[in-house]
């Protein structure tokens, strides 16, 4: 046996050493620019984003401001958009409205004199959504050995035409949400509605598939680690189609998006957009321009509607109330430093002096902080 121990040695040191933390010092990087934007049939703004790329150790995108920002369709018209804040440009709806069958591009012009144009794309039609259901499940297992609660989204589509075969989703969210306490002094502060649109890369493609359907693909997993589900919750799905090319660009930023960080992850690879610098070809640039119709659907679900042993936070866990007599300043001033608000004033007749109750945050008891007070015209409760 004499032998094993020193085999055994040389397996794990290098084992043991390859899951060591490695910190690069990266001093140079690819400042480049970076769009953001897309075209469909919807009779509204379309927004583009310009910003650039930053260091592995910063998280400040800068915006590119002052450019001008175009789309040009295949009968030679442009329509340009307007900077509506730094690094954020919108068409107008009254001048520009995407129509499926034409085909248009993006141009772009730095303020430092730079051209940006994309490829031609062509607005492709998209299927109807035939339909989106929710199934309540338990999430995956996580470092405390807990697992998150919550409702799985899936989307039913297919194409009849045949034509489609790439499809991504986005989705707008909206819940109902009631702060813990009650304002005295501002009315209707007590249930609101909040917003918020998703931020990850949705895509599926039908290729290699026996039909060009989608059954039960899914979306977005809503869990409990927030109070999105703990009254109602309605969520819009917006469908689009892809082309081929614009299907491997999302694809490259998802898988990139889920390597671990890891030797042993796949380097990751450079999404190939189709927009490109036409002063300089040297120069690079990333981000894709898509035009493509937009199809809807919109599913709703109250908190009833759920099991009953499903938990789920109300969002204001950390909210309390303290009781103070009025004439104790020290103990009111070491509150309100510790940044606790008034809430009310009323007379203990038990202890014959005047109480000042305070609230730990402002938005324990006015949800117009985190949300709006108006019910959206949507909403189904």
């Amino acid at each position: 046996m004499k032998p094993v121990l020193p085999l055994l040695l040389f397996i794990l040191i290098p084992v043991s050493g390859c899951i060591e933390r490695f910190y690069p010092d990266i001093k140079d990087y690819e400042n480049m620019l970076v769009v953001e934007g897309s075209i469909t049939q919807e009779h509204k703004p379309y927004q583009f984003y310009l910003s650039h790329s930053f260091p592995f150790d910063d998280y400040r995108a800068e915006k590119e401001s002052g450019a001008i920002v175009e789309i040009e369709d295949n009968d030679g018209n442009k329509f340009p958009c307007h900077e509506k804040k730094k690094g954020l440009y919108e068409s107008s709806p009254d001048e520009f409205t995407g129509r499926a069958g034409k085909s248009y591009r993006l141009h772009i012009t730095t303020r430092d004199g730079l051209h940006y144009a994309s490829d031609w794309v062509t607005m492709r039609s998209t299927p109807e959504i035939d339909s989106v259901f929710y199934e309540y499940r338990e999430g995956d297992l996580r470092a405390d050995y807990t697992r998150l609660q919550g409702i799985q989204i899936y989307v039913n589509t297919h194409d009849p035409s045949n034509k489609t075969f790439y499809y991504r989703w986005r989705y707008t969210e909206t819940w109902e949400f009631h702060v813990p306490y009650t304002s005295l002094v501002k009315p209707n502060a007590d249930v609101c509605w909040r917003t918020d649109s998703s931020r990850n890369i949705y895509i599926a493609s039908t290729i290699g598939l026996s039909s060009n359907l989608l059954q039960r693909q899914p979306v977005v997993f809503i869990d409990n680690s927030s109070n999105r589900l703990a009254i109602a919750y309605s969520i819009l799905i917006r469908q689009y189609s892809l082309n081929d090319q614009g299907y491997q660009f999302y694809k490259t930023l998802v898988e990139n998006n889920q390597a671990t960080g890891t030797l042993f992850d796949t380097p990751p690879s450079q999404a190939a957009g189709n927009i490109y610098c036409t002063t300089d070809n040297r120069i690079p640039v990333f981000g894709f321009f898509d035009a493509s119709e937009v199809k809807t659907y919109r599913l709703s679900v109250k908190r009833e509607n759920l099991p009953g042993s499903f938990y789920t936070t109300n969002g204001y866990d950390f909210c309390r109330l303290v009781e103070i007599p009025e004439q104790d300043k020290e103990q009111l001033n070491s509150y309100y430093r510790q940044g606790y608000q008034y809430y009310l004033r009323y007379f203990n007749s038990q202890l014959d002096k005047w109480m000042v109750i305070l609230v730990s945050e402002a938005n324990c008891i006015d949800c117009t902080i985190d949300g709006t007070n108006v019910k959206p015209s949507f909403w189904p409760y």
